[in-house]
């Protein structure tokens, strides 16, 4: 396995990841889903007609009567039991488990402390939310691929930038159902600022680029400043930068949720921060998924943020040099999974995966709405 961070150095020539983004590739990917536990199975006592077989009763003719009754009792006995472990999650053995030939067998799942409380399942449109723009920046682009990972014989190759625009394009159209106005930064396999415009006005950009570090510097601030200017633009409420996470310890996986405290939102990016957290916990445990949390964290913690978490802080930071101006809007970075981590790429490599992260990231948007900026002046 090996992951990369930043530009990438592929040719020019590469058609297939640039232009209109198409659906997902057809891999042999695990989708998760729920069977029985056979290591140390809960004892579930036998159907009445089992127990027939194994003892059979010769009814005394001076008892007959009676225990032709008490036969009926157990046989619709017998029954309700089954209806019962028939349905979902009526069996409390059944574990998640990987399917597809995945290299992880999940383990049993710990139920949250707390209920954590979602408002809809389904997509029920609201007038109310037109009054509302979602802007959606999915990170990296075109030649910058994020975070990589080298196929295995259980897990595909995977690029960041790729996946990070599938989960927004299905967050995008949840929104839009119910009634959202949404803004993209980026819905194609391109930078944001693919012609090296100078958009933060420094006098600097990426065009003529010599591969120095000052140009390269550049060239990410007008991508930055790009990504920024449309959701400004937009007169966005909310902003939310989707990405994966990566790391050199392939043990390592998990979700994190950046937020920036020193804005005039500060209070506002915190909340929403804490939403998306609870609802990947929720959305992914109820799926069967053992999701971890690597926590929700300020931007100014220097030691928890690396170059690549920093970089994609600029979006939702304050005002600071080489930017023109910052985001307006209440925002987080949210970092969904780890790609670097076998059973995180699985599971984020499925239908059922991206369906799972762009709905809590849905629910958290929804929620966050509704207690935070509808009916506020």
């Amino acid at each position: 396995m090996s992951f990369t961070s930043g530009k990438s150095n592929r040719s020019s020539g590469d058609e297939t990841r640039r232009g209109e983004f198409g659906p997902l590739p057809a891999w042999d990917a695990p989708t998760c889903q729920r069977t029985p536990q056979t290591a140390t199975p809960t004892r579930v006592p036998p159907s009445f007609a089992e127990h027939s077989e194994s003892a059979p009763r010769v009814p005394a003719p001076q008892s007959e009567t009676v225990l032709k009754a008490v036969g009926v009792v157990l046989v619709l006995s017998a029954l309700i039991v089954a209806v019962i472990l028939a349905l979902p999650g009526g069996d409390s053995t059944a574990v998640p488990t990987a399917t597809g030939g995945a290299a992880v067998v999940m383990a049993p799942i710990e139920t949250p402390g707390q209920a954590l409380a979602s408002p809809i399942d389904e997509l029920a449109y609201d007038e109310r939310n037109s009054q509302f723009t979602i802007c959606i920046d999915a990170g990296h682009g075109g030649d910058d691929i994020g975070f990589q990972r080298t196929a295995t014989s259980d897990v595909p190759a995977m690029d960041e930038s790729y996946f990070n625009l599938s989960i927004a394009k299905e967050l995008e159209s949840r929104l839009r159902a119910r009634g959202f106005l949404v803004v993209m930064t980026r819905s194609t396999d391109q930078e944001v600022n693919a012609d090296d415009f100078d958009a933060n006005n420094d006098g600097q950009s990426g065009a003529g680029d010599s591969g120095g570090s000052e140009t390269v510097d550049a060239a990410t601030l007008d991508e930055m400043q790009s990504r920024i200017d449309r959701c400004n633009d937009s007169k966005a409420d909310v902003l939310v930068s989707l990405h994966v996470d990566g790391s050199s310890d392939p043990a390592v996986r998990g979700s994190r949720v950046w937020y920036a405290a020193g804005r005039p939102f500060g209070q506002l990016n915190q909340s929403l921060a804490a939403l998306v957290y609870e609802e990947l916990e929720h959305q992914m445990r109820d799926v069967g998924y053992p999701w971890i949390g690597q926590g929700i964290v300020e931007t100014g913690d220097s030691v928890t943020a690396g170059s690549h978490a920093q970089l994609q802080q600029l979006l939702i930071g304050p005002d600071r040099e080489g930017l023109k101006e910052p985001s307006a809007m209440p925002g987080v970075v949210v970092e969904v999974l780890t790609l670097t981590s076998d059973a995180d790429a699985a599971f984020l490599a499925s239908e059922q995966g991206i369906s799972t992260i762009a709905t809590a990231l849905d629910q958290a948007i929804v929620r966050f709405v509704d207690a935070s900026l509808r009916g506020a002046g």
